[in-house]
C-alpha cells in the first residue's frame, strides 16, 4: 500500500477540515434550503383516501 497522498486524498481532507470550521463556530458555509412539493401531495392525497401513513404507505 503506498503512502503517496493522492489529488483526491487532498481535496477530503480540505473539504473534512471545512466542515471541522463551520462546526467549531469558526467558519459559515453556503446552504440552500429544498422544498419537496411532493410531501405536501402526499399528504393531500392521505387526506383524500383517509389512510394513515402506515396504510398509505403499504397500500402504494
Amino acid at each position: 500500500m503506498s503512502m503517496e497522498r493522492t489529488e483526491l486524498g487532498r481535496d477530503i481532507e480540505t473539504a473534512l477540515c471545512e466542515v471541522l470550521d463551520h462546526v467549531r463556530g469558526d467558519t459559515v458555509l453556503p446552504r440552500r434550503i429544498v422544498d419537496n412539493p411532493a410531501g405536501r401531495r402526499i399528504a393531500t392525497l392521505r387526506k383524500r383516501f383517509r389512510l394513515s401513513r402506515q396504510n398509505f404507505a403499504d397500500r402504494f
